[in-house]
């Protein structure tokens, strides 16, 4: 049959008929020609309407007016004769008109992050359908119980191929659709050829094709051992302050900061405050999907006290490695504790292949905590005492119920139960209605005798111990971290929802 006859075309040979806009000074000539064909439609009467919306100044006014506009058919097919692309999110597109009106193509970007439900509005007006996307980067973002989304599939029998939760509309047409034509764009023009390597291997298995005009580029890993625990979970102020030291060391320009969590951003951005750096912020994967910097530095945020479940977590998403790596035009910086995550046993991860990729191809710097870096037997002594009373007396006198004590003795605290002679550093009281001031937070400073010598471990242990009685949260700290204001911040931050006595883990 005729059909029959019809050659079988492979992917290679439908790519090379596509030609970049840019290098085709004919289909741009036709662009601006046919814009300004179109542009002068706005002088017909018929648009008079039109015109005087858009003129509007207030803006909520302007949009108000607009989104009435285009609930009417015809005034949708006014627009698209002037304007016969429109530009909408999923959600948006049901204000095109009521509903019946139909388009020849929808083109659907970022398909792989469109989840099913919403993606159905703008596919259920369009006659043909292309989507666009990648599977292997960020899947939707669905607030919906795991628990309760099974035995909605269960009631309403609905298979794998549409479950909401676990599915993009991407992912959804392509176990659906076994007849369409699936095309990879496989030329890649974006990071150079030292980056893109790994996510080529990776997750896409050699298939693209890495332009020869890019340039090696560059990558490194960079140990950060971390040995101080935060109030908030997902945090590792170590290395977001060695982040910070990298930026200014460097003269970080053009670049982005990316973290798999909220918390570590937002230190990150704090302590670029604190150094007035204002040239690169750090963010959340999905601020960054689509954009590129020359300079992409991956905080894992990951540390010795993050729980294995939250590493697992990790390691189940690939997809933010993709993204956050493939960011990258020429240089990638990966800040990261190889022995934790060496420690949980996900069995494929892509951060340690990450890790391990950069090790090979780049180069390795590794931070010690600083904790580690205390010399035993020595102190800082009063100075670091007197950095610290400076700092935390800033801190405390924002709140109002709050005051500080320098050089408390436990007698004081714990009457007889406190040893003479022994004090602390300083004492944070917060004030009731009907008690007065009450011993909320007490700080030890300490230099490395107190992991070393029996006697002062001994006296620190009976500090502990009267601490938990009293419900005073004990928090240890060391010299090094006698004047840091974000640091110190942080731990006080929620004092009002602290009951619990907790030695602050360092070593």
């Amino acid at each position: 049959c005729e059909v029959a006859s019809i050659p079988i075309e492979t992917e290679e040979e439908i790519i090379s008929r596509f030609v970049s806009l840019a290098n085709d000074e004919e289909a741009l000539r036709y662009l601006y020609f046919s814009s300004i064909s179109h542009f002068k439609k706005l002088e017909n009467p018929r648009f008079h309407r039109l015109r005087e919306i858009v003129a509007i100044e207030e803006e909520s006014e302007r949009v108000l007016k607009f989104n009435g506009y285009l609930s009417d058919n015809r005034n949708l097919q006014e627009l698209l004769e002037v304007f016969p692309i429109v530009f909408c999110t999923n959600i948006s597109s049901f204000r095109l008109g009521d509903g019946g009106y139909r388009f020849d193509l929808l083109i659907m970007d970022e398909a792989g992050q469109c989840d099913i439900v919403h993606s159905l509005i703008p596919i259920a007006r369009a006659d043909s359908l292309l989507l666009v996307g990648d599977e292997d980067q960020l899947l939707p973002v669905i607030s919906l119980d795991e628990a309760w989304n099974e035995e909605l599939k269960k009631e309403f029998k609905i298979s794998d191929t549409y479950d909401y939760l676990g599915n993009s509309i991407l992912s959804t047409m392509k176990a659906a659709d076994k007849v369409t034509n699936r095309l990879l764009l496989h030329e890649h023009y974006r990071c150079a050829k030292k980056i893109i390597n790994f996510n080529n291997s990776y997750f896409y298995h050699g298939a693209l094709k890495i332009s020869s005009a890019l340039k090696d580029g560059e990558v490194f890993f960079v140990d950060s051992k971390s040995d101080v625990r935060t109030n908030l979970r997902n945090q590792n102020f170590e290395e977001a302050k060695n982040v910070v030291a990298y930026c200014l060391k460097r003269k970080v320009e053009n670049a982005s900061i990316i973290t798999p969590f909220v918390n570590q951003a937002s230190l990150i951005n704090a302590l670029l405050d604190k150094e007035g750096l204002k040239s690169v912020r750090a963010s959340t994967i999905h601020s960054v999907q689509g954009d590129e910097k020359e300079t992409i530095i991956l905080s894992m945020g990951i540390s010795r006290f993050t729980s294995q479940e939250t590493i697992r977590w990790l390691d189940s998403h690939g997809e933010i490695a993709n993204v956050a790596v493939s960011r990258a035009k020429k240089r990638l910086v990966v800040f990261g504790d190889e022995e934790r995550l060496s420690k949980v046993n996900t069995g494929d991860s892509v951060w340690k292949d990450l890790i391990t990729y950069c090790k090979e191809k780049g180069e390795v710097e590794v931070i010690p905590s600083s904790y580690r870096n205390l010399s035993i037997g020595k102190s800082n002594g009063s100075l670091s005492e007197d950095e610290f009373y400076e700092t935390i007396q800033q801190i405390v006198s924002i709140h109002k119920r709050l005051k500080i004590l320098r050089n408390v003795p436990l007698e004081g605290l714990f009457g007889q139960w406190g040893e003479k002679g022994m004090e602390f550093d300083s004492v944070i009281y917060e004030k009731s209605l009907f008690e007065g001031f009450k011993a909320i937070y007490a700080f030890e400073f300490d230099g490395g005798e107190h992991y070393r010598d029996e006697k002062r471990m001994r006296l620190d242990s009976l500090k502990a111990d009267l601490c938990a009685k009293k419900g005073i949260r004990l928090i240890r700290l060391p010299n090094s971290f006698s004047k840091d204001y974000e640091f110190l911040k942080s731990l006080i931050e929620g004092y009002k929802d602290s009951q619990e006595a907790e030695q602050l883990a360092l070593f």
